[in-house]
């Protein structure tokens, strides 16, 4: 077994072969790590030494080829050739200006039932989100990449957040991994599903024009020195919205990291701490309007967390996803509050 066969075996024998089984058709570790090193072999013609193996949207390898570290991400879900060719495009225009964003190596190629895309690896220290420090460096950060983000004229093929892309009369989109089944789990789920109809409702008529934005802002997905951001990945994530919709969103997962127990979801007064942070950075505090739709924006992110544990609840033998704890608790004291930003 490869270097790379045995940390795909590691992570599927604890978490399952589904999202595996869905892009390579296989849940075999040799299998899969074949495809993988034929697909660097055959962009860079060289045998890579493997780094590490996740998964969880998508699947992601870090790889050392010769003196190079890269990053290889295979999509599946919410992606297309076209979305990820505009997604590197402006990738490459933020690294130009400064934001720590690896710079993109190949063009987005098919693999499996895929999309590859592969990037140099930026290192990065993991960072505890309800640090003070980290909490006000988050904020600043993403002013930053919003603030940078209005000076990019082209953004044809970047699309808006995915929990807004469906029709008015459906709640949810498909969800972001196959692991989690809302048809099947509707049982129970009525309070969830009213509290994000509300937040839907209130989002009809969002204040402000589309930005370019990063739709999943938490600890998790950036990396740290200190309390200084070093590196941004998963760059899959950015997409057009309102500044208040994307600063709504942050502050439901700035301090989550999901290798971590629990994920370490914020509390109340930490997304109430994150706006504020967010708001003296921009100079401004929003407009009432403004602090509706950062509300209802967080209000329907938490919502579809609760869903998705909720999901797992019911789905997964021995899930001890209680629903008073993590997100569905979270939302049950987003409920009980009203406004975040009362």
């Amino acid at each position: 077994m490869s270097e790379l066969a045995a940390l795909i075996d590691h992570v599927l024998s604890n978490d399952g072969d589904l999202l595996e089984r869905n892009i390579f058709g296989s849940g075999d570790p040799t299998a899969i790590a074949n495809q993988l090193e034929d697909f660097l072999h055959d962009v860079f013609g060289a045998v890579p030494h493997a780094l590490f193996y996740r998964h969880s949207v998508g699947v992601v390898i870090g790889a050392r080829l010769g003196q190079r570290d890269v990053v290889v991400k295979v999509h599946a879900w919410n992606a297309s050739i076209e979305r990820l060719t505009a997604i590197q495009r402006v990738q490459r225009e933020f690294a130009g200006r400064g934001i720590p964003a690896p710079r993109p190596l190949v063009e987005p190629s098919k693999l499996g039932a895929g999309i590859a895309t592969v990037e140099d690896f930026l290192p990065g220290d993991v960072a505890n989100g309800h640090d003070p420090a980290i909490l006000t460096s988050l904020a600043v950060e993403l002013n930053r990449f919003i603030t940078l983000g209005r000076h990019v004229t082209n953004v044809e093929g970047l699309v808006g957040p995915a929990l807004l892309s469906v029709a008015p009369s459906t709640l949810w989109p498909t969800p972001h991994s196959p692991r989690f089944n809302f048809e099947a789990t509707s049982d129970g789920a009525a309070w969830i599903d009213l509290l994000a109809w509300s937040a839907r409702r209130r989002l009809e008529s969002l204040e402000g024009e589309p930005v370019i934005g990063y739709l999943d802002w938490r600890v998790g997905n950036l990396g740290f020195d200190g309390s200084t951001l070093t590196a941004i990945y998963d760059w899959d994530s950015i997409g057009l919205a309102t500044e208040s919709f994307i600063v709504g969103s942050a502050a439901a997962t700035f301090s989550s990291d999901w290798s971590q127990p629990g994920g370490s979801l914020p509390s109340l007064g930490e997304m109430r701490a994150f706006v504020s942070a967010y708001e003296a950075q921009r100079g401004a505090h929003f407009s009432e309007e403004e602090r509706h739709d950062v509300d209802a924006a967080n209000l329907l992110l938490v919502a579809y967390g609760a869903r998705c544990q909720h999901s797992d609840h019911l789905l997964i033998e021995g899930s001890d996803a209680s629903a008073r704890q993590g997100w569905s608790g979270l939302l049950r004291e987003r409920g009980d509050v009203g406004l975040l930003l009362g």
